[in-house]
């Protein structure tokens, strides 16, 4: 088994602290990370159950902010005409939404673009051949517990400080 960084356990302690664990059990999350200091970059995931943590924790970067979303934030189907008739409903009263391709199986990664209305044509013509889509509203941090979790990871350091993200 490889060796992981101190900031990898300080940040799978830091998941494993939450709800997110008990919650995995009952249902995927698509995870948000914003970056500190990234100037609004993000990288998202796909988590479906609790042994994903520790991957995942070994992507994220120290003093980042993550979401985990279980509700229904976020849409997922194969169908590139549902994500096209939610989307234009959706930009119809928001700045921008997300369109991602889902991984395959033992992938976590979730390749995501912001759309705004002048292109989502063309953003799901480049996705026309994926097998899975993911689609909404670019989602707000929220902290409710049930339908999504949201942390500051610690630093390097172990020690959790205010970033812009």
């Amino acid at each position: 088994m490889p060796t992981s960084s101190p900031f990898e356990r300080f940040a799978y302690a830091a998941l494993s602290s939450t709800a997110i664990p008990h919650l995995l059990t009952m249902r995927a999350a698509t995870v948000l990370e914003r970056i500190a200091y990234g100037g609004g970059n993000t990288e998202w995931y796909r988590c479906t159950s609790p042994g994903d943590l520790r991957p995942i924790a070994s992507m994220l970067k120290p003093g980042s902010c993550v979401s985990f979303y279980f509700g229904d934030q976020l849409r997922v189907s194969p169908d590139a005409t549902v994500a096209r008739v939610a989307l234009r409903a959706i930009l119809q009263t928001e700045p921008d939404a997300v369109l991602g391709i889902l991984p395959g199986e033992g992938v976590l990664t979730v390749k995501v673009s912001n759309v705004s209305i002048e292109d989502l044509d063309e953003e799901l013509e480049s996705v026309a051949n994926a097998s899975m889509l993911l689609f909404g509203p670019f989602p707000p941090r929220q902290n409710d517990g049930i339908s999504a979790v949201t942390l500051d990871l610690p630093d390097a350091d172990g020690i959790v400080r205010a970033h812009p993200h």
